[in-house]
């Protein structure tokens, strides 16, 4: 199972902007997630936690803190490409259209890639 949610509170309940809704039909990947912010299951539950930049990361960690949880499987997402232009993925929010494309080909790249390392570990079922 895989979910996305944020580190911060605002935004919860909303759609996915719409620039990222047509980035995603354009895709051909269906979107009906509404956002919601991490939560204390989430981090106990999820065996790999991926954040998109330093400040998501960093939020993560804080939570596991607080919850008194560790968490060894706390990556940043671009970790998985072979040879990232840079570790954060870019936030398209200030760009247009070609910058929600751009982040798409960003995360299809390394979500592949991530499967890929998923593959070769011994407790994953692929």
């Amino acid at each position: 199972m895989s979910d996305s949610c944020g580190t911060s509170d605002y935004h919860i309940g909303e759609l996915p902007d719409e620039r990222t809704l047509n980035c995603a039909a354009k895709n051909q990947v269906p979107l009906q997630h509404r956002a919601r912010q991490i939560n204390r299951v989430d981090l106990r539950e999820f065996h790999y936690i991926v954040a998109m930049d330093f400040s998501n990361k960093k939020n993560i960690k804080h939570l596991l803190e607080k919850f008194g949880l560790e968490h060894k499987n706390l990556f940043l997402i671009r970790e998985f490409q072979p040879e990232p232009e840079s570790p954060e993925v870019p936030d398209p929010y200030y760009g247009g259209e070609d910058s929600f494309e751009e982040v798409y080909q960003i995360l299809d790249d390394s979500i592949e890639h991530f499967l890929e390392y998923l593959k070769k570990g011994e407790d994953i079922y692929v």
